[in-house]
């Protein structure tokens, strides 16, 4: 379970950041953030799945409060539980399990 899909993690993203030093526009982003043309970076932040994220933030706060609940607060969780509580909200539709 993920929030940001591969293209979308951090270091993805500074990778495809990365400061071209032939540019000349890019010193002003050298001086601001070492190795990163600023940029590209809002032109990556532009094009954020914004509604997704929040979709898949939503469903892993839902998830870990479940979590919680199903824990022990001394021995903490079972892993047969975790991954029981995963596959609910991965691998089973809610329409399938409620037929």
């Amino acid at each position: 379970m993920r929030i940001y899909d591969g293209e979308w993690t951090v270091r993805r993203i500074l990778e495809e950041c990365q400061l071209d030093h032939t540019d000349p526009r890019s010193f002003r982003s050298l001086q601001l953030m070492p190795g990163v043309d600023l940029t590209k970076l809002n032109r990556a932040f532009s094009k954020l799945p914004v509604r997704e994220i929040q979709k898949r933030r939503a469903k892993m706060d839902l998830f870990y409060s479940e979590v919680l609940m199903d824990a022990d607060p001394d021995r903490g969780i079972a892993f047969v539980n975790l991954l029981r509580i995963l596959a609910q909200y991965n691998v089973l539709k809610d329409q399938n399990v409620l037929q």
